[in-house]
């Protein structure tokens, strides 16, 4: 089974849009952090960057939430701007 994971902003052009994590239980957002830093080429800067944020479900959470299996998870750059 798997996290879907979704790029989005900046961070899907340089990065591809979608991909796939696969998980037999639930994860911590660190422990997807880590993770996807490890599996994903080129993802470690995006992932240990403070100003990126995980939204689960459309949902920002923190680092202490959890997804898991037949989720959505975006990781997302913070936007400067009106």
């Amino acid at each position: 089974m798997h996290i879907r994971i979704l790029f989005l902003g900046e961070f899907g052009v340089r990065l591809g849009r979608e991909h796939a994590l696969e998980c037999s239980g639930p994860l911590t957002v660190a422990e997807l952090r880590r993770r996807i830093g490890e599996q994903i080429e080129g993802a470690a800067a995006v992932m240990t960057r403070p100003d990126t944020r995980l939204v689960i479900d459309q949902t920002v959470v923190p680092d202490t939430a959890f997804a898991g299996p037949g989720q959505e998870v975006a990781i997302l750059p913070i936007y400067s701007g009106g």
